[in-house]
């Protein structure tokens, strides 16, 4: 389409308890009964030292200088991460699988055995079963054991039932956090919601399918149809005890979305440390 003639300004500013931290002005192209996109807001953060609520502004000025259009967003700005030691991490299954990925992303020092390692990755069924007998020991020594994105169908864990559904009403775009469980302390109530996928370039469903078993502990949840057809809370993310270690059944996406989903990379590393930093 082509724009109208007379020119439009958008003004847009950034501001943490009432003061500007930022603020910037653009030419606006405005297609005839069309829509078009402005492109993108880019600022630094301001130095912080814990989670912030900001609001940015944005209006749309003609050549008059009367306001056209206004709008606000409220957003949330995150501190650096810490550095922090990371666990010693082993991953079963090929290069280039969601658990080799995940480890990659997150930069997690890598070891050649599951004996020796602080956690285990696996996102094959298949590699766990052909390493079942060290697994499990490991994890009975207190190794953390995490399933990531496993298939929809039925498994044995270390002696544990565990069935995967997908998602009756499709994949989800968000998510529950309000199970109480102490990782998800201090999330808020849309924050598992809406996430981009650096590998699309836009927002894609963040889970499949949800954990159907009454031994897992749930993390984060969502809803499925049980055995009756009845709607029932299910968990996305679950965990349950083996010996002094644990294993932890994560069916939300995690992978493409850590450098740009704040939450999803403090969840993911929550969920690696089973700890709150």
């Amino acid at each position: 389409p082509e724009p109208v003639e007379n020119s439009y300004k958008l003004h847009y500013q950034l501001e943490i308890d009432g003061n500007v931290v930022f603020s910037r002005s653009s030419e606006a192209m405005m297609p005839v009964c069309s829509s078009s996109f402005q492109g993108y807001i880019k600022f630094k953060v301001p130095e912080i030292d814990k989670r912030t609520p900001a609001v940015v502004y944005l209006a749309l000025i003609n050549d008059y200088g009367d306001l056209v259009h206004y709008t606000e967003n409220a957003v949330s700005l995150f501190p650096k991460e810490a550095n922090i030691k990371l666990p010693s991490t082993w991953v079963a299954g090929s290069e280039g699988a969601v658990a080799d990925n995940l480890a990659k992303e997150m930069m997690l020092p890598k070891v050649d055995a599951p004996e020796n390692a602080e956690v285990i990755l696996i996102s094959d069924f298949e590699a766990y079963k052909n390493e079942q007998t060290k697994i499990d020991d490991a994890a009975k020594n207190g190794t953390r054991v995490i399933f990531l994105e496993l298939d929809a169908g039925s498994y044995e864990i270390a002696g544990t039932s565990i069935m995967i559904k997908a998602n009756s009403m499709n994949p989800v775009h968000f998510i529950s956090r309000k199970t109480g469980h102490p990782l998800v302390d201090g999330f808020e109530t849309d924050d598992f919601n809406m996430w981009y996928d650096e590998s699309a370039g836009y927002i894609t469903p963040i889970a499949e399918s949800t954990v159907m078993s009454k031994r897992v502990n749930p993390v984060l949840t969502s809803g499925n149809l049980d055995d009756d057809g009845e709607w029932v809370s299910a968990a996305t993310v679950g965990e349950f005890r083996i010996g002094k270690g644990s294993a932890v059944i994560c069916q939300l996406k995690l992978t493409n979305r850590l450098k740009t989903n704040p939450v999803a990379a403090i969840f993911a590393r929550r969920m690696i440390l089973n700890s709150v930093e």
